[in-house]
This record gives structure tokens, C-alpha cells and sequence, in this order.
């Protein structure tokens, strides 16, 4: 999770308040990758390396060696926990402060052990939708906190379908 995307909506300062709730959440999502997943991934990213070079997009044949970087240096790297508190006046993430009134709507998703998540929409960004990852928090302790600020997106109560491809091919 990193503020960069987020730099316009966070407060410099976070406005004091009493804590809520709170829990720590990974950073990103920890995957155990095997051998046999680094064989099948490598296999896939040298056939899309030799067709990106056959049919003369370099372009494509960069982006897909920078993604091959990036998932090295995650597996290599375990994710840091960061703190997460749900204040009066919005949600802290780490150093970085969300707003209420930036926050456009939220939902859970509690299907455990598969997946326990609080997504949060933000308003305006580069990136829109915020994943957390809620470890042991009471999700209905949490949704009865947040429903007194935000509204609930009610229509949606699975994982998105970006989510669900990532946790699934461990991306």
C-alpha cells in the first residue's frame, strides 16, 4: 500500500481524534510461491518476451520485463504490517490520513479463510479503490463504525474481479 497515489487526499497533518478500532494489515498481500509457479511464470513471460520481439513491440516487451522485476523483488521481500485506525474524523493508514468526506463509499468482504477485506472507494486519484486486509478485526464492529461516516456500497459483496485474479495466480 503506498501514499503516492493518494498524496492529494491525505491531510498532513491528521487531525487528532480518539481511535475506534484498530489492527495492523499487511502491505501487500504475502503469497507462497513455489518452484513450480516461478517455472510456469517464467515460461509465460520468455513466450510473451519472444512474441514482443517477433512482432516489434518493444514497449511490451519492457513492460512485461519490469513486471517480471517487480514480482522478484515481492517474493523476495516479506510485507511490513502497517497500523491501521479508524478514528471520529477519518481512517489512518500507517502515516497517511483518509478523510471521511474523500472516502465515497466502502464494503466488506468476509469470506474467511479466503478472503477478509475492507475496500474503500475513494473520490478523485490515479487509483480509486482501496483493498485492507482486516487479519482478526470484528467485521461487524467495523461495518457499524463506518456506516456512521460513509455509506455502504450494499450491491457489492464479493471481491473484485482484479482481487480475486491476483490472490488466485498469487500476483
Amino acid at each position: 500500500i503506498t501514499a503516492l497515489y493518494y498524496r492529494h487526499m491525505v491531510s498532513p497533518q491528521p487531525p487528532a481524534g480518539p481511535t475506534i478500532l484498530s489492527w495492523k494489515t499487511p502491505e501487500f498481500p504475502p503469497h507462497n510461491r513455489g518452484r513450480i509457479w516461478f517455472l510456469v511464470a517464467g515460461i509465460i513471460a520468455l513466450a510473451l518476451l519472444v512474441y514482443a520481439f517477433l512482432t516489434t513491440n518493444y514497449l511490451f516487451a519492457i513492460i512485461i520485463f519490469i513486471f517480471a522485476i517487480i514480482i522478484v523483488l515481492t517474493s523476495i521481500r516479506t510485507p511490513e504490517f502497517v497500523d491501521v485506525q479508524v478514528t471520529e474524523t477519518g481512517i489512518l493508514l500507517g502515516e497517511t490520513f483518509f478523510s471521511y468526506r474523500n472516502i465515497d463509499r466502502f464494503w466488506i468482504v468476509y469470506q474467511p479463510p479466503v478472503v477478509a477485506n475492507l475496500y474503500l472507494d475513494l473520490k478523485g486519484g490515479l487509483r480509486n479503490r482501496l483493498a485492507l486486509d482486516l487479519q482478526k478485526q470484528n467485521p461487524v464492529e467495523l461495518r457499524t463504525v463506518l456506516l456512521e461516516h460513509i455509506l455502504e456500497d450494499i450491491d457489492r459483496t464479493d471481491e473484485p474481479i482484479t482481487d480475486f485474479l491476483g490472490r488466485v495466480l498469487k500476483l
